[in-house]
Formats: structure tokens, sequence, C-alpha cells
């Protein structure tokens, strides 16, 4: 699997190519509160709270 490299909060992460933020931050030890993201589904953006 392709990996890339990125920055969340100065924090200097590698995640799969076409991760999301959500995983992004959490490789970060970002804490972003979620209620409907689950890693197995499509992102729903029903409840809003990431936002």
């Amino acid at each position: 699997m392709e990996m890339i490299k990125l920055e969340v909060n100065g924090v200097a992460v590698e995640v799969p190519k076409g991760s999301n933020l959500l995983v992004a931050a959490q490789a970060a030890n970002v804490k972003i509160p979620t209620l409907c993201y689950h890693p197995d589904l499509k992102p729903g953006a029903s409840c809003g709270i990431c936002v």
C-alpha cells in the first residue's frame, strides 16, 4: 500500500494514500470527537460533530 507523509498540528505522520483527515489526526494522537465515523464504512457526515 502506498503511504503519504503529512503534518497534523506540527506532528509528522505517515498514513495510507486515500486516508481521511480523521485517520491522519488519530495517527498524530489528535483527538477529534466523532459519533458516526467507522473505519470500515464510507463517510456519512450525518452527525456533523467532527466539523
